[in-house]
């Protein structure tokens, strides 16, 4: 009975973190320490089906990360979190469609400013990338 009390005390921890992070995402209740940069498309091609995916043909993108700075790498507080071979992702971290992908005009090799975000604050994601110049979170997030 003891370790059914643990398991489910520990269930409901992870469940709180879950949605606390989902909050925070959106609602910025976490601190970043921002790092920027620039985002180097080094491929896109059609997305896994097993990967959580938009339903209409789903592209996989992804790029590597130079921080403007080079220096900041030697600073970073996640250092084995790598700037190399990371996938742009929307809404919930879906695949974006083909279509979101043309209307945003990415190609191999298109630079566009980023920021790796390192936590610093609080419980969510350890570094998220951000890309102020595309729409990750349109209101028809998959089309």
């Amino acid at each position: 009975m003891k370790n059914l009390s643990k398991i489910l005390f520990l269930c409901g921890i992870i469940v709180f973190m879950a949605f606390s992070c989902e909050e925070d995402k959106k609602g910025g209740e976490c601190d970043y320490k921002v790092i920027s940069g620039k985002a180097i498309i080094i491929s896109i091609s059609n997305a896994p089906s097993t990967s959580n995916n938009c339903p209409n043909d789903p592209q996989e993108i992804k790029f590597n990360f130079t921080p403007d700075n080079l220096e900041n790498i030697n600073n970073y507080l996640f250092p084995n979190w790598k700037d190399t071979c990371n996938f742009i992702t929307i809404h919930d971290g879906k695949n974006p469609s083909k279509n979101w992908t043309e209307r945003n005009n990415i190609h191999i090799n298109d630079e566009f400013l980023c920021y790796r975000n390192e936590i610093i604050q609080r419980t969510c994601t350890p570094v998220v990338f951000e890309f102020p110049d595309l729409d990750l979170d349109p209101e028809d997030y998959c089309e």
